[in-house]
């Protein structure tokens, strides 16, 4: 169990790593959240909430592609795998939000939240469209 729980911890940071690169791409051409507050036309709690809500989406379609890649054979798997991907990226972000010293931003925004469910929600949704044991 240790073991499958370990690789599944591993998935995770591989997950936030697939996540954060495919956000970079795509919040570079469309300056969404923090770079706004460059020009200070956001706040800085705004901005940290714009560029979570913006990552929601993501994280749903990542976690849940990740599921049908690693042949989830039951619900139980599907669930589990969601909790643990959900402790990693709420850990990278106490880890980010200490470190960067956004941490009370991070955890007051709703974006915050909406990026945890949704990680939950990909293994989810592959369990309740995909017939499981």
């Amino acid at each position: 169990m240790i073991k499958i729980v370990a690789k599944d911890a591993l998935f995770g940071v591989l997950i936030i790593l697939v996540i954060l690169t495919i956000e970079l791409i795509l919040t570079i051409p469309f300056g969404v959240g923090i770079e706004q507050m460059e020009v200070g036309t956001i706040t800085l709690a705004e901005g940290v909430d714009r560029k979570l809500l913006s990552t929601a989406l993501l994280a749903a379609i990542t976690t849940f592609v990740f599921t049908l890649k690693l042949n989830t054979k039951n619900k139980a798997d599907a669930l589990r795998r969601g909790i643990i991907w959900t402790i990693i990226f709420a850990l990278y972000f106490i880890i980010v939000g200490i470190l960067d010293g956004y941490f009370g931003e991070i955890f007051g925004s709703t974006g915050f939240y909406v990026l945890l469910i949704c990680t939950l929600a990909g293994p989810m949704v592959y369990a309740k469209v995909k017939p499981l044991k």
